[in-house]
Parts: structure tokens; sequence; C-alpha cells
């Protein structure tokens, strides 16, 4: 089963056969049916049931929670406690993937996160996962996911040395892989003609894999925008002049790091920038997804609490 493994949330989901509302897929050939399980065993709570709900839009699934066996790369991870869809949103429906493995290590109480069991039961002393995203539409492999210590060939070696780290705080979600942003700011302007306007100040960021944008608060969001798409609007052939693009900078950790046109513009045709704004409570909060992620080699430090970044 294809998951998308989200560290914007902390349980696991995956296309059940017992799906009977509207909004499942009838035509999926990958499912879980417990009847051909040997090792399914029903949640301790029997017919407990949960919603679990995904932004930024309204994404939700229903179920009941099961336990299992689940195998990640050839490596098992014992009764470990999931949930089986009996009704799922539209948006979640008509998604590509088989499910969601959800990598935040804050998770319900009795609910340890699969990536610590994985590296636990492996007898792994490191507690990390680390992304590669790659930034070439059209390579066939997407990416890398480097789990605690599983691959002596880790793009990491080639970072070494270069990752910086900022340690987690306090997230008004709740969530942990949440990280301070001391100043989000704007460059406009090349050459000796560069102006640079901050745009927030004390601010915090979930850093989430699952997300394909970069989503902050809406009045900052659309100054943002209001500034990229004033130069847009001179810009005859985007692709030759991407470099007159802004540059939005996120400061974290006492670091800069840096987005140029060619990171945050994600469709030339119709011209789409990949910033939206964020649903969540926080009027502070940002959501750095795939189009950050894309620029920055990013380690998620579960026993540190901190994440690390490099530029790739």
């Amino acid at each position: 089963m294809n998951v998308q493994f989200d560290t914007g949330s902390s349980s696991l989901w995956v296309h059940s056969n017992l799906c009977d509302s509207p909004a499942c897929p009838k035509n999926r050939t990958r499912y879980y049916d417990h009847n051909s399980s040997e090792t399914y065993q029903k949640y301790e709570k029997e017919n407990e049931s949960s919603t679990l709900w995904y932004g930024p839009g309204p994404g939700s699934v229903n179920g009941f929670w099961s336990r299992d066996t689940i195998s990640i790369n050839g490596y098992k991870v014992n009764n470990q406690r999931f949930l089986q869809p009996t009704n799922m949103s539209e948006q979640i429906a008509n998604r590509a993937y088989d499910g969601i493995m959800g990598l935040n290590y804050k998770p319900e109480s009795d609910s340890i996160n699969i990536m610590l069991k994985y590296c636990e039961e492996r007898g792994m002393r490191d507690k990390r996962f680390r992304f590669y995203l790659t930034k070439n539409e059209s390579d066939e492999n997407g990416g890398e996911l480097w789990l605690c210590g599983s691959d002596k060939f880790d793009n990491m070696y080639q970072y070494q040395g270069k990752m910086k780290y900022v340690q987690e705080v306090e997230s008004s979600t709740g969530l942990s892989w949440t990280i301070r942003v001391e100043k989000v700011s704007i460059t406009s302007g090349y050459d000796d003609k560069r102006s640079t306007e901050i745009i927030a100040t004390n601010n915090t960021a979930l850093v989430a894999t699952g997300s394909s944008f970069i989503h902050g608060p809406e009045e900052q969001v659309n100054a943002i925008k209001r500034s990229i798409q004033s130069i847009l609007s001179t810009i005859p052939d985007l692709r030759a002049n991407l470099h007159k693009l802004p540059n939005i900078t996120f400061t974290m950790g006492g670091e800069d790091y840096v987005l140029t046109g060619q990171d945050y513009i994600t469709e030339y045709d119709n011209v789409t920038i990949g910033l939206a704004k964020t649903n969540t409570p926080s009027s502070s909060e940002w959501v750095l997804g795939a189009v950050f992620l894309r620029k920055y080699y990013t380690e998620f430090d579960m026993y540190g609490h901190r994440i690390g970044f490099a530029e790739i």
C-alpha cells in the first residue's frame, strides 16, 4: 500500500474494505481486509470510533481502531494501532494514496508513534528520520525517506556538517515538529537595488511533509503575494526571468532560509505561487510544506526534539 508520510499528524489509517460511505472509492485495488489477516486484533475498547481531521482543507476520515503487524521496507512493527475508515470526505477519498502514516510523535495517549516503535523494535539507537524531495518533476524517484540509520547510502552523507538545527517549541495545535520563526521577510529587486520588507516576527511553523504548499496567516500571505504579483505583471517570459522575483526568507534558529522564485512558483503556465492561507487556530502559525522541503533536506530528531535543515 502506498501511504503518505505526514509529520503533521500522529495516527495511521489505510483504506479498508469496510468503508461504505458514498465517498469511499469503489474501484480501489489496494485496501485492508482484516478477515484475511492472521495477526489482526480488535482494539481493546471494542467498537470505539474516531474521526481524524486533516488541514488546511476540510478532509477527514472516520472509522474504528484496530491493531495489526505493520511492515515498512521489510521490517515489522508489531501490534500497531491504526484506523479502519468506514466513512471519509471526498477530499481524502479522491487522493491517490492508500492511507496516511502520521509521524508526529505526540500521539493519542495509548498509541506510541509508529516511527519510534520502528526504530526501537529494530534495536536502532538513532531515533531520527529524514526527508529528501527531488526538485525535478520528471524524476521517477520522488525522493527519499531515511529511517533511523537504515541506509548507509543516505543522501545525508553529502550534507554532513551543513545541517543547521532548530529546537522545537510548544504549538497552539498541540503538535510536535513546531519551531520558532524569528522573522519572515521578502526581498525585492536585484544587484544594488534590493530592498527588504519584514512581513512578520515571532511566529511559529509546523514542518509538515503532508502539505504541498507553504501556508501562513492570511494577512501575511497576502502581503507576500502582492509583492510577487506586482513584479509578475511586468515579466513577459517568466521562466527566463525567475531571478527578478522577490526572495522569501524564513529566519529560524538564527539562520536565514531563502526561497527564490524558482522554489515557490509551482506552475508556470497558470502561474501558481506555492503559498496559501492557513486554517490553524493560531494567527501566527505557518506550515512549511513541500515547497520549502524541496529546497532543504530535513531531519526530524525525536530524541533531540529538534529539526535540522541543509540546503539541497
